[in-house]
């Protein structure tokens, strides 16, 4: 069986449900409601919707639109006037819960109490690696796979070279020297002088700047259709961890929205995945500073461009994100997934497999989600990073660099006052 395109909406005493299902008979169409349950049957489409909250089949409509090829029922709310939250994850409403006792990050956890569900709050204060071989040399989602990955699928998409061989920590380290070994001083003091291309991308106007509500489009639902409903348990510090890979994540994102003027190409891919620790090195931040300072790192050592007013730009603008809420920040992340699943150069879809399919889930299920988006936010805001804290030496290239402007602005002035005749 197939399942069609919908989408969603409510009234106040109302549930609206659109589904696209051209070349169907009219006749043939079965609609069941049932409680929370909503189920369209008509070869070969079948639906089946899980409501947030109980129907009432007396009373439903339904209209069928010749020109779309779609039918538009209307099914009133059991209590008149009740909201029914999170309909625009469609994945959601699409798909039970999956449950299993496997592993705990497929676990269910009980968040409808909201007095009972903790909360965890990040510092910028690093946290101590966890014991164990699958935290510390694990990768993906909260570090939680392991010997996942054959050699000949990550050779040409990551930077390490065996990742199920190497803790986190080493990551880390051989992060650090190549990009050490990358860093191009020239390259960064032409960006820094000949900055008139730099001054036309940070005039862009992104669109997270409008003070509408952002609404998910047709690709979006589209994308929002295939992925799975889980539920993650995670803990203090696995928590953390999603969360400051979630800042580098929109980090690459959002330098790549300047940088292509909102028109992602067929580069972003892999400026995405080479700005981000986590997608580049499986690289896991124990700290919102720590994270913000390899992001600055990367994005003056490989993009086309390397600015440090660029860079921070782009995290004040994730700051912004991470105040907007979940919806900016998922529609981000729905950005991401369609750009790696689309690109030609590199596998990227596996880092949809390992990361972003799950953070898509994870975010529109997480516990005290508003409180934590905001936490994160003011964590940004409270980061006033210096160009020493990078440990590229850049202040002092900058001021050598000062030394010789100078010198030669000194040289012209005497050459001037030699050629002057009285």
């Amino acid at each position: 069986m197939l399942t069609p395109r919908f989408e969603l909406r409510q009234e106040p005493n109302t549930i609206h449900v659109i589904i696209f299902a051209p070349y169907t008979k009219v006749l043939d169409v079965n609609i069941t409601v049932q409680d929370n349950e909503f189920v369209f049957y008509a070869k070969p489409y079948l639906l089946r919707l899980h409501f947030p909250e109980s129907l009432q089949e007396e009373g439903s409509l339904c209209e069928y639109i010749a020109d779309d090829g779609a039918y538009s029922i209307s099914i009133p709310k059991l209590i008149k006037g009740q909201y029914f939250p999170k309909l625009e994850f469609l994945n959601l409403i699409l798909n039970k819960v999956e449950k299993t006792c496997k592993i705990p990050s497929v676990e269910i956890l009980e968040d409808d109490t909201k007095s009972a569900t903790k909360k965890v709050y990040l510092t910028n204060e690093s946290l101590s690696v966890k014991c164990g071989f699958k935290t510390t040399c694990g990768y993906g989602f909260a570090n939680k796979k392991f010997n996942v990955l054959y050699k000949e699928e990550f050779c040409h998409l990551v930077s390490i070279a065996d990742p199920d061989l190497v803790d986190v920590k080493e990551r880390a380290e051989l992060r650090e020297k190549c990009e050490e070994d990358k860093f191009d001083s020239d390259y960064y003091l032409a960006d820094l002088y000949e900055n008139k291309e730099i001054e036309k991308l940070l005039s862009f106007t992104p669109w997270w700047t409008s003070s509408e509500l952002v609404s998910f489009t047709q690709e979006d639902n589209v994308v929002l259709q295939k992925l799975p409903n889980r539920d993650y348990l995670l803990d203090k510090e696995e928590h953390q961890i999603v969360l400051c890979g979630l800042v580098d994540i929109l980090f690459a994102y959002v330098y790549d929205v300047y940088t292509t003027n909102g028109e992602h190409n067929i580069e972003s891919s892999w400026t995405i995945k080479t700005i981000s620790p986590t997608f580049s090195w499986f690289d896991t931040s124990r700290s919102i500073q720590e994270t913000i300072v390899a992001c600055f790192r990367r994005s003056l050592c490989y993009p086309l461009y390397r600015n440090w007013n660029l860079s921070n730009k782009v995290k004040h603008d994730v700051a912004e994100l991470f105040k907007r809420g979940t919806r900016h920040i998922l529609h981000c992340l729905l950005r991401v997934w369609g750009i790696f699943n689309t690109a030609d150069t590199s596998p990227c879809n596996i880092l949809n497999d390992l990361y972003v399919t799950d953070y898509c889930v994870w975010l529109q299920k997480a516990p005290n989600g508003h409180e934590n988006m905001t936490h994160v936010a003011q964590l940004l805001d409270d980061i006033a990073l210096t160009k020493q804290d990078l440990n590229l030496d850049i202040h002092f290239i900058e001021q050598a660099a000062e030394l010789v402007l100078q010198e030669d602005e000194e040289g012209d002035l005497n050459t001037d006052l030699d050629n002057l005749t009285i």
